[in-house]
């Protein structure tokens, strides 16, 4: 009989999504408005809820209060993205640790 299946070695199985190293994030009250703090072991681009906003190492003020958007890209390495609250006179520091792409 001929089977419709092919043999199980001509399946490979799918990509499987490495899981990044932890964004370190610390928080701390900052009387007057909300600020983020943004680092990465690299030199890398930094994009708020989708919008280009800056290189790495970078301080935004008067950062509304609220869940956010956190991408850092580089070339040549794996990009974070990171959902980050924000608070009411918060100051966020992040810390990405963007590891290389690997062919």
């Amino acid at each position: 009989p001929v089977s419709s299946t092919p043999p199980a070695e001509l399946f490979e199985p799918p990509p499987v999504a490495k899981p990044h190293n932890p964004v370190s994030v610390q928080r701390q009250h900052h009387a007057g408005s909300s600020t983020l703090h943004i680092s990465a072991t690299v030199r890398a681009q930094v994009f708020i809820d989708g919008l280009p906003v800056g290189y790495t190492p970078l301080d935004l003020t008067n950062v509304g209060a609220a869940t956010h958007l956190v991408m850092v890209w580089a070339e040549g390495f794996e990009s974070i993205t990171e959902r980050v609250p924000v608070a009411s006179e918060e100051s966020v520091t992040l810390k990405f640790p963007l590891r290389a792409v690997t062919p």
